[in-house]
């Protein structure tokens, strides 16, 4: 198996929409998040719109905060 440490644009989407579904689904907004993270909501936006790199401190406190495992964001590299 050769790795290249790309991910693809379809996975990456796959990831951030997941972000954005957990979120939905732990009733919160952007800007309820945005102030669990101690950002602005365009922050939000922008991440799960893929147009910022998430860090692992905010990732940390994102599955928390949706009450998610992590294995739920990072399954979808699996397939």
């Amino acid at each position: 198996m050769h790795f290249t440490g790309e991910i693809s644009r379809e996975e990456q989407k796959a990831f951030f929409d997941r972000l954005r579904t957990a979120r939905l689904e732990a009733n919160l907004t952007q800007t309820q998040v945005a102030k669990k993270l101690g950002r602005h909501q365009s922050y939000i936006s922008q991440m799960e719109s893929g147009k910022r790199r998430l860090l692992i401190e905010d990732f940390y406190i994102l599955f928390r905060l949706y009450n998610k495992p992590p294995e739920y964001f990072y399954s979808i590299f699996s397939k």
